[in-house]
């Protein structure tokens, strides 16, 4: 019985930590026909993707320049997952937002000051 236990523990243990060199691509699509603009968009099967789409225009300095935005995905330190919405242009690269996903952004600064923890407790939760 205890082997049957150790087995069922590595086989879950397997499960919940794969490598990411095991993830699988899910979506791939690539569109660069026109010179003058560009975009991408890939997912893998870990929960990562990158977006992006680029376009000639032409600046206030009246030269022709190339204007990205894009957003990608990424587990941080605290195994929370992010996303990540960006701007490139002749200003260099910015970010826009900054975004954890399963949280729900409001319009309202009040609400999105209230911790997490707040609000389940106010639910009855934690303990």
């Amino acid at each position: 019985m205890r082997v049957i236990a150790y087995l069922f523990v590595a086989f879950i243990s397997f499960a919940f930590c794969q490598d990411s060199k095991d993830a699988k691509i899910l979506e791939y699509k690539n569109e660069n026909a026109d010179p003058s603009k560009y975009y991408f968009r890939f997912e893998t099967s870990n929960g990562i993707f990158r977006e992006e789409s680029g376009q000639l225009v032409v600046s206030e300095s009246n030269q022709e320049i190339m204007v990205v935005h894009g957003k990608y995905s990424y587990e941080g330190p605290d195994n929370q997952r992010y996303i990540v919405k960006y701007v490139a242009d002749d200003k260099g690269y910015r970010i826009e937002r900054i975004q954890k996903v399963g949280i729900e952004q409001s319009n309202n600064p009040l609400v999105n000051r209230i911790s997490k923890n707040a609000i389940i407790s106010l639910q009855g939760g934690l303990g």
